[in-house]
């Protein structure tokens, strides 16, 4: 019983901090996403 309740808390909290991951990993695509088309238009200007 106690072993599972632990199990259940860990799981909980690897989730919890793929969440954060996640979240992370699309917060930093999106700044790419905003900075890799205008770097590119800037380059191609540049030329």
């Amino acid at each position: 019983m106690r072993r599972g309740r632990i199990l259940q808390l860990a799981r909980f909290i690897v989730s919890l901090k793929f969440r954060e991951l996640a979240l992370d990993l699309i917060d930093l695509s999106q700044i790419y996403l905003g900075i890799f088309p205008f770097a590119y238009l800037k380059i191609r200007s540049l030329r």
